[in-house]
C-alpha cells in the first residue's frame, strides 16, 4: 500500500513547516513557564504566533525549505532549514531589538526567540528524517531484494548507495561497506556499518552475497584480481561505478553502475580490432594454423571462420582432437573450406609436405607446451 504513495505535494510540506514552527514557538513559552500552559500570556501568544507565521511564509518562500522531496533529504536541505530557521528568528529578534528602541515595548524575551530557533530547526530536521527511514523501510519489505557489499567507503560507496536509495525500482539491499583502510572499519555510513575488507570471504558466506560493486577508484590491481577470482567462485555477480568525470551532471546513475567487463581489468586501454582491415587482408586467402586443435589455436580457427577465407589448413599431431575440431567446424561451417594435417611442427620433412602442398599466404603458430615449467 505505501508503496504506491506518491512524491507528497509541496503545499503539505509547507503547511506542515509552518505548524510545526508554529509548535515550537508554544513549546518555548510553556518551557519558558516550566511546561505550565496556565501561567503563558496568551494574547502575547497569539501576537507573536501571528508575527512570526509571517515572517517563516516570507522566508520559506524564499529560500523554498519545502521544495525538497522529503525521502530523499540530504545534509544540503539540512542546511537550508539550518538557514532559513536563522534567518527568521533573527528577523524577529531585530524587529524585538526595534520595538524596544523606539517603543520600550519587547514583543518576545529572548530566551523564548532562542529556544523557538533550536525547536524548529530539530523538529523540521527530526520529521523529515523520520519520513525519509520510513520509506527505506517500505522499501525493503520488497522480498527479491538483492544482498550487496559496497566495496570502498569514501565519496564513491556513499554516492553509489544513495543512487539506489532515491531510485524506488532498484531492488538492492546494501548489507555493508567494506574498506581496507582500517580507520573507517566500525564506523557507518547512512547507518550502514563499514567492515574490514580482509574478511570479504567470511561476509559473502555470512550473508549470502548476490552482489559486490567496486566504488573505489585505488584497490590495487592484484587484491581486485583476488576479489573477483573470490566472487566468481562463489557466483557473486561484480558490478563497477564509473570515473566521477562520466557521471550524469555530477550524479551517478543506476544505469551507469554495470557488470565488470573484461577490459575493466587491463591495466591500459583496450585495442580495437580493425575487423574490416583483417577481413581484406584474410579474403580468399589460403592460412594455416599450428597446434589447431588446442585451446588457443581452435580458437582462432573458429574466429577466422567467420572470415571470407580461401583455405584453413589446421595442423596438430593430437589426431583425436584435431578430428573433433574437424567435425565441429564442418557442422557450423558447411560453406567453407577446411583440410587437417596432421603433423609435428619439429619434423622439418613433415613440414615442407606441408607448405609445398598447402602453400599457405599466413600462418598462425599456436603449436606449443602448455606446461613449460614442468620441462
Amino acid at each position: 500500500m505505501f508503496t504506491q504513495i506518491n512524491i507528497v505535494p509541496r503545499w503539505i510540506i509547507f503547511l506542515l513547516d509552518i505548524i510545526i514552527c508554529t509548535f515550537s514557538l508554544v513549546f518555548a513559552y510553556s518551557l519558558r513557564h516550566n511546561l505550565d500552559v496556565t501561567a503563558v500570556n496568551i494574547p502575547e501568544l497569539a501576537r507573536n504566533i501571528l508575527v512570526l507565521v509571517v515572517i517563516n511564509v516570507a522566508v520559506f518562500l524564499n529560500i523554498k525549505t519545502y521544495a525538497g522531496i522529503i525521502r530523499y533529504t540530504s545534509a544540503q536541505d539540512s542546511f537550508r532549514i539550518l538557514f532559513s530557521v536563522i534567518i527568521s528568528n533573527g528577523t524577529f529578534l531585530i524587529l524585538n531589538l526595534i520595538t524596544i528602541t523606539f517603543f520600550k515595548l519587547s514583543l518576545i524575551p529572548h530566551t523564548v526567540l532562542i529556544t523557538n530557533g533550536l525547536a524548529s530547526f530539530l523538529l523540521l530536521i527530526t520529521y523529515r528524517v523520520l519520513i525519509k527511514y520510513f520509506f527505506l523501510y517500505i522499501k525493503n519489505l520488497k522480498l527479491d531484494k538483492r544482498k550487496v557489499i559496497i566495496y570502498g567507503a569514501g565519496e564513491a560507496g556513499l554516492a553509489t548507495k544513495r543512487t539506489f536509495d532515491h531510485d524506488g525500482s532498484v531492488n538492492k539491499n546494501i548489507v555493508a561497506f567494506v574498506d581496507d583502510d582500517e580507520r573507517k572499519v566500525g564506523k557507518t555510513i547512512d547507518g550502514v556499518k563499514i567492515l574490514d575488507a580482509k574478511n570479504l570471504e567470511h561476509l559473502i558466506a555470512k550473508h549470502e552475497l548476490d552482489e559486490i560493486i567496486f566504488a573505489s577508484y585505488t584497490i590495487p590491481d592484484e587484491r581486485k584480481d583476488q576479489i573477483i577470482d573470490l566472487c566468481l567462485e562463489n557466483d557473486i555477480k561484480i558490478l563497477n561505478i564509473p570515473p566521477p568525470d562520466v557521471w550524469t551532471n555530477g550524479k551517478l546513475q543506476p544505469a551507469q553502475i554495470q557488470k565488470l567487463n573484461i577490459e575493466d581489468l587491463l591495466n591500459r586501454k583496450s585495442i580495437d580490432i580493425d575487423i574490416d582491415g583483417i577481413g581484406k587482408m584474410l579474403d580468399r586467402k589460403r592460412i594455416l594454423i599450428t597446434g589447431a586443435a588446442g585451446s588457443i589455436g581452435s580458437e582462432i580457427v573458429r574466429q577466422l571462420s567467420k572470415f571470407d577465407v580461401g583455405l584453413i589448413i589446421l595442423c596438430d599431431q593430437a589426431e583425436s582432437a584435431l578430428h573433433e575440431l574437424y567435425l565441429e567446424l564442418e557442422e557450423s561451417n558447411k560453406n567453407k573450406n577446411f583440410h587437417a594435417f596432421i603433423g609435428d611442427v619439429r619434423d622439418e620433412q613433415r613440414m615442407d609436405v606441408l607448405f609445398n602442398t598447402y602453400k599457405p599466404h599466413y600462418v598462425y603458430h599456436a603449436a606449443a607446451y602448455k606446461h613449460v615449467p614442468l620441462m
